[in-house]
């Protein structure tokens, strides 16, 4: 799996649901972890449990991110930061 390809993950408990233009994978990984990999690539947490790659990031509006036809709640810990992220990301 090439890293660049994941869209966004999802927590499921101790597991993550990995989701990429054609496929789904579950991996028994922590999001903590899946984090820790990308951390200094394009991914930023948006919720508590759910990672984007802003690469595929196709709207953003309020406290929503849209990747495609999924809307993506940010959290409200997280907004300030995430929208800190886009607009540096796109300066």
């Amino acid at each position: 799996m090439n890293i660049e390809e994941i869209m966004y993950v999802t927590s499921l408990g101790n597991y993550v649901r990995i989701i990429m233009k054609d496929e789904e994978v579950l991996g028994n990984h922590s999001l903590k972890d899946i984090n820790e990999l990308v951390k200094s690539m394009d991914f930023i947490q948006v919720h508590r449990s759910c990672l984007i790659n802003k690469n595929y990031v196709t709207k953003l509006f309020k406290n929503t991110v849209h990747i495609d036809d999924v809307q993506i709640p940010i959290g409200e810990t997280f907004l300030k930061k995430v929208k800190l992220f886009f607009k540096e990301s796109y300066i």
